[in-house]
């Protein structure tokens, strides 16, 4: 099982085409907040090899119920929705336990943010 305190470490092993060389230093939540746009890359470019080590790494993350752990789930989850990319692709590809957690992220963020239409992501 994952853990927080080795977490960027992580990271840099199951996704090795994440270039994480300016990043060393930095908080895990800086780091996944890259990861996320990284990420994001990849869906956009359907770049299967690091979409598969990365929703890997996603579904062993929701495994884990540390606060910590969680924050950096919900800093990827608001990523992808606020550009557009959790789509029907997105979702088949994650875990249920996965799914229902970036789901459920999403309904709070959302009420949090009174968006009703899915259209007005961005704000």
């Amino acid at each position: 099982m994952l853990e927080y305190k080795n977490i960027v470490n992580s990271l840099k092993n199951a996704v090795p085409g994440f270039d994480m060389k300016e990043l060393v230093e930095e908080e895990p939540i800086t780091v996944f907040s890259f990861f996320s746009i990284f990420l994001i890359k990849a869906l956009k470019e359907n770049n299967k090899p690091v979409l598969g080590s990365s929703i890997d790494l996603i579904n062993e993350m929701s495994i884990n119920d540390t606060s910590e752990i969680a924050a950096l789930l919900e800093e990827i989850a608001i990523s992808i929705f606020d550009s557009g990319m959790y789509n029907e692709s997105f979702k088949k590809k994650l875990s249920n336990r996965s799914l229902s957690f970036f789901n459920k992220t999403l309904d709070l963020w959302k009420r949090g943010n009174d968006i009703k239409d899915e259209s007005l992501r961005t704000m």
